[in-house]
């Protein structure tokens, strides 16, 4: 539970051995717009802060269910680009039950361009990452 509120899902292990902490986020409109929804506030009620600024995680596993990618991000990176992205990307509210999530609409070329990002074929990848969300694919759905 500690480890969820700290933005963190799952604990892997690299094949050298290295512990890596994984978040996962799953995204259905990406697909389709292009754009991925990076959240920077999580609630506009107490205006807590979103996964963009709080996440530990060494990587955001960003799920693209429709075409069967996912985008390795980089929270670090991600976190140096913001500024810059505030002033060029579309803010957008996400509604829930009693207040609003607000994220940047930050299209998935730019998160590849800048290096925040690489992306993989979910289906196909022998990345061991990919393979290991594969084998635990039953996460996504709990979590998203």
């Amino acid at each position: 539970m500690e480890e969820e509120q700290a933005g963190i899902d799952r604990i892997a292990f690299t094949p050298d051995g290295r512990t890596l902490k994984l978040e996962y986020k799953t995204d259905v409109k990406t697909d389709e717009t292009g754009n991925t929804f990076i959240e920077v506030v999580a609630n506009s009620t107490t205006r807590r802060p979103g996964w963009a600024h709080t996440t530990s995680s060494d990587l955001v596993l960003y799920f693209l269910p429709f075409s069967n990618r996912i985008l390795f991000i980089r929270p670090t990176e991600l976190r140096l680009r913001l500024p810059l992205w505030e002033t060029q990307y579309r803010l957008v509210a996400a509604p829930n039950r009693g207040y609003q999530t607000l994220g940047l609409l930050v299209p998935v070329i730019q998160l590849l361009r800048d290096r925040v990002a690489v992306m993989a074929d979910f289906s196909q990848s022998q990345h061991p990452y990919c393979k290991h969300v594969r084998e635990n694919l039953y996460l996504f759905e709990v979590i998203s």
